[in-house]
C-alpha cells in the first residue's frame, strides 16, 4: 500500500516536471505557457507551430466520438470479449481503435520530431522527448535552446543535427557585416575629410602668415624710404 502511494507521488512529480518543461518550451515558441499543459490542445498548438493543418487533431477526437457511437449502437453498453457476441465487438470497434491509436502515435511522433527541429535539435533528442519527457522537455524549456521555427524548406536535419533557420541567420549576419563595413567606411571618410580640413586650415594660416610678413616688410621698407627722403 505504501509502495503504491510512493509510486503515485513519484509519477505526479515527474508529470509536473514534464509539464513545467512544456510550459517553458511553449513560451520560447511565442505561445502562452498554459497552452502546453492542456492535453490535445497542446498538440493542436504544436501542429500550428510546425506548419501542419489543425485538422490533424480530429484523429485525437475520433476515439471519443467512436466510443459515443458504440454506446448508442449497443444501447449504452460497450461490448467486450466476454459478451455473447465478441465478433461484433472486434468487427465494430476493435480494428478502428487500433488504427486510431496507431495514427495518434504517428502524428504525435511527427509533431514532436518537428518541434525538436524547431529548436535545432537532433533526431535522438526527439526520442528523448517521447520516452523521457520529464527529462528532455525541461532541458528544452529551461535550457539555452533557441526557437527558430520551421521556415518553409530551409530546415534540414542530418546526423550532425538540424540546420533549420541557418539561412536566415547567415543573411542576418551578412547584413550586419555589411552595415559595420559601411559604418567603418563612413567613419574613415569622415576622418579623411577632417584631416583634409585641418590641412587646408594649416595652409590658409601659413599663407596668411606669409602675407603678414610681406606686408610688414613692405611697411618697413616704406618707412625707411620715408626717413631717407626726410633726411
Amino acid at each position: 500500500m505504501e509502495a503504491n502511494i510512493i509510486l503515485d507521488i513519484i509519477i505526479i512529480i515527474l508529470a509536473v516536471i514534464a509539464l513545467a518543461g512544456l510550459w517553458k518550451t511553449f513560451e520560447k515558441a511565442g505561445e502562452k505557457g498554459w497552452k502546453g499543459i492542456i492535453p490535445v490542445y497542446n498538440c493542436y498548438v504544436m501542429l500550428r507551430l510546425t506548419k501542419h493543418s489543425g485538422w490533424w487533431i480530429a484523429v485525437f477526437i475520433a476515439p471519443v466520438l467512436l466510443l459515443i457511437l458504440v454506446r448508442i449502437i449497443y444501447g449504452g453498453e460497450i461490448p467486450n470479449s466476454t459478451t455473447e457476441n465478441p465478433d461484433a465487438f472486434l468487427s465494430t470497434i476493435g480494428i478502428l481503435v487500433l488504427l486510431l491509436v496507431l495514427a495518434i502515435m504517428i502524428i504525435q511522433t511527427v509533431v514532436t520530431y518537428e518541434m525538436a527541429r524547431s529548436f535545432k535539435k537532433r533526431l535522438s533528442f526527439t526520442f528523448g522527448l517521447i520516452f523521457l519527457p520529464f527529462v528532455f522537455w525541461p532541458l528544452l524549456g529551461f535550457g539555452d535552446a533557441r526557437y527558430v521555427g520551421l521556415s518553409d524548406s530551409d530546415c534540414t536535419c542530418s546526423g550532425e543535427g538540424c540546420t533549420c533557420g541557418d539561412k536566415q541567420e547567415a543573411s542576418t549576419d551578412k547584413a550586419d557585416e555589411e552595415e559595420e563595413k559601411d559604418s567603418a567606411e563612413a567613419f574613415s571618410d569622415f576622418d579623411s575629410g577632417t584631416d583634409e580640413g585641418e590641412g587646408e586650415s594649416e595652409d590658409d594660416e601659413s599663407n596668411n602668415n606669409e602675407d603678414n610678413k610681406k606686408n610688414e616688410a613692405e611697411h618697413t621698407n616704406g618707412d625707411s624710404q620715408k626717413d631717407s627722403d626726410q633726411g
